[in-house]
């Protein structure tokens, strides 16, 4: 699954075991439906969009608020 994840994104983030950001040009359908191809009946999946004036905060490693802040650019 893993494998996948990084392939559906340009760059990606994998700041907490099971949280990933991903920099992308498909849509949230499009990225849910492949990793649907993956899942098990035990996994969860929550695809969403973050835009450049989002309003977000969190206690995260320096490392993913510079990817963060340049992929927002």
């Amino acid at each position: 699954m893993y494998e996948r994840i990084k392939k559906l994104g340009d760059s990606y983030q994998h700041p907490l075991e099971s949280v990933w950001f991903l920099s992308s040009s498909y849509n949230a359908t499009f990225i849910c439906n492949m990793l649907k191809q993956e899942m098990t009946d035990k996994d969860h999946v929550f695809v969403g969009e973050l835009k450049a004036d989002s309003d977000v905060q969190g206690w995260l490693p320096k490392s993913f608020w510079d990817w963060f802040k340049s992929e927002k650019q």
